[in-house]
């Protein structure tokens, strides 16, 4: 039983776990591949899924180096309006990495509390509660970002951010707390 539900929390964490490491592959030949590696034959090839979908192999002798990098991919396509200009991105994505590096307070101690006594509700209820609020910009940003304080998209840029970062501090306080009670409980 005990393995069992260590089989649960790997697939449960890799399912709700954002990918926060892209692997990067540096070619022979100068070209860079960005994707997840999804099998790695040591010495003979390695095949690497692309954010598409797409499924691309690489012999070894192909590959000049294998490395990780966090991945940036801040902005989702679905959150910019186009029809505005350039310096309204270029907010929106200010916006989002202010609001994505705000501290969150008290939020993992809570959730962690949460998902020590009720599991994977107690992470199911904080998380809900979480993505159901919007988060408007608290500070005075005058000085550095006066020219994005008049626009929309700043503002639309930090409430995902700050509610990615809000989200983010549920899920780990309450897989810390789940993983205390786990650890603590006596399953045969």
């Amino acid at each position: 039983m005990k393995i069992l539900s260590k089989i649960y929390i790997v697939i449960f964490i890799s399912l709700i776990m954002p990918n926060e490491y892209i692997d990067v592959l540096y070619l022979k030949n100068g070209s860079i591949i960005k994707g997840q590696i999804i099998e790695n034959k040591i010495n003979d090839y390695i095949k690497i899924e692309l954010s598409g979908g797409s499924i691309l192999i690489y012999k070894y002798n192909e590959i000049s180096s294998i490395e990780i990098e966090k991945n940036e991919k801040l902005i989702s396509d679905k959150n910019i309006n186009f029809s505005n200009s350039v310096s309204s991105i270029d907010c929106f994505s200010k916006g989002y990495n202010i609001g994505n590096t705000e501290s969150v307070g008290v939020l993992p101690l809570v959730s962690m509390l949460g998902g020590y006594g009720f599991g994977i509700i107690g992470w199911g209820v904080g998380f809900a509660l979480v993505s159901g609020k919007t988060f408007p910009p608290y500070h005075n940003f005058d000085n550095e970002y006066k020219d994005c304080k008049k626009q929309d998209s700043f503002a639309r840029g930090y409430q995902q951010g700050s509610k990615e970062s809000r989200r983010r501090a549920v899920t780990f306080g309450s897989l810390i707390g789940w993983f205390i009670f786990l650890a603590s409980a006596d399953i045969d």
